[in-house]
């Protein structure tokens, strides 16, 4: 009668466990489809940017023969010095 009882307690207790974990994964199964949309979305992404490196790539040559470098200016020191020297506040009539 023992054996019998336990039989029924494992069983019932193996029974909970499998409709625990189908619960779940019920429960989850939209997170995961969320999760194999972003990793399929990060796939394309990491393509995407391969192909705009090997495109730029290509053209590197292109883009170095139209910079330019940058004009100097020359600054004399006197207008410098002008242009940091604190006016004295007027009075307020």
């Amino acid at each position: 009668m023992f054996a019998i009882l336990a039989s029924l307690v494992i069983a019932g207790v193996g029974l909970a466990a499998i409709s625990g974990i189908v619960v779940t994964v019920h429960a989850q199964s939209a997170a995961m489809r969320q999760v194999i949309a972003d990793s399929r979305a990060i796939v394309r992404d990491r393509e995407f940017l391969v192909q705009l490196v090997e495109a730029s790539a290509g053209n590197a040559r292109l883009a170095l023969d139209h910079i330019r470098p940058a004009q100097q200016y020359a600054v004399s020191r006197r207008s410098d010095a002008e242009a940091l020297r604190r006016e004295p506040l007027r009075e307020a009539a």
